[in-house]
């Protein structure tokens, strides 16, 4: 479900906004990836890079499902509690490592990249309500959506 490129080495929210800020640079200004991001990953990057986020989205996307379905039968205060904390994180990691899958291509998709960062913006704010309104204000850890407008600074540049 967590991408692990090797051994201990998972690509969490911070992580992946770091990656995904590194791509658009280097797809903006030729800038290379960092040599400690691509010594992460075994032989060709970007094979290893999509061949792990295949994987990832797709369990990603069976649990998401069975939870839906689950979710039915939590009590209300397991609900909100399961929603927010598992739910919504588990949403906002897909939609980046599936940004990472559209700009690590060989062509990358940036509208694919700008959807998959929509995304993850969406899960944010449909789960802040509650106790958890306002939670994501200023998103400083994972900065959805700066890197959403770096990546439509680079498509405008692009175009």
């Amino acid at each position: 479900m967590i991408p692990e490129f090797k051994p201990g080495w998972r690509l969490y929210d911070g992580r992946a906004s770091g990656w995904i800020l590194q791509l658009i640079r280097m797809h903006s200004s030729g800038e290379p990836l960092s040599a400690d991001l691509q010594k992460e990953v075994v032989g060709d990057w970007r094979d290893a890079i999509g061949r792990i986020l295949e994987e990832s989205i797709a369990r990603q996307n069976q649990l998401l499902d069975s939870m839906e379905d689950e979710k039915l039968t939590w009590n209300s205060r397991d609900r909100r509690f399961l929603e927010f904390n598992l739910i919504t994180q588990l949403r906002i990691l897909r939609g980046m490592c599936k940004c990472i899958r559209e700009l690590s291509r060989e062509t990358p998709d940036f509208p694919l990249a700008r959807g998959a960062l929509g995304e993850a913006l969406k899960a944010m704010s449909e789960s802040e309500r509650g106790r958890w309104v306002n939670w994501y204000r200023g998103d400083l850890k994972v900065g959805v959506k700066a890197l959403l407008k770096h990546l439509e600074d680079l498509e405008f540049q692009r175009a």
